[in-house]
């Protein structure tokens, strides 16, 4: 038992040793290790609250679920389509030319963090789209809060 508190010291001292280097590195290199992608930190997208996303879906924005087809088919918000970052990098100069570039853009996935949503956003922005948001809540948030999802009829 012991050995195993030793061992576990080592390790531990280690750990604090290779994250204070990380740090040290990325304060004296100009470009430093990213801890996050530029989808979170350079976004060229903007966040929308559950009350913007709201106000777009009544307006006529399109939507874009960037979780897996399973997610999908058990529950999305009306009319949106489901791109996950692997389909929207292949179907994305597909589709691109045939969209209105113009078009206001909500992009949603499964989690709070933005992530996958924000890698799917940043694609349709570098592609030409101008108006893309993320929403900074979930769909089940979006689902919990009572706004519409699946293939609930929606009139304004």
């Amino acid at each position: 038992m012991v050995k195993l508190i030793a061992l576990l010291k080592k390790c531990g001292v280690i750990l604090m040793l290779s994250w204070l280097c990380a740090v040290i590195f990325n304060a004296v290199m100009p470009q430093g290790v990213g801890f996050m992608p530029d989808e979170l930190l350079k976004p060229l997208w903007r966040p929308a609250t559950m009350l913007d996303t709201w106000e777009l879906f009544k307006n006529g924005a399109m939507f874009i679920d960037s979780r897996s087809s399973q997610e999908y088919e058990q529950g999305h918000i009306p009319w949106a389509f489901n791109f996950s970052p692997m389909q929207a990098e292949m179907m994305g100069d597909m589709l691109a030319p045939a969209m209105v570039k113009d078009q206001e853009i909500v992009v949603y996935g499964r989690t709070a963090s933005r992530w996958p949503a924000a890698v799917v956003a940043q694609m349709m922005r570098k592609k030409g789209f101008h108006k893309i948001y993320v929403m900074d809540a979930s769909f089940e948030q979006w689902a919990q809060a009572g706004y519409p999802h699946n293939a609930e009829a929606y009139t304004p």
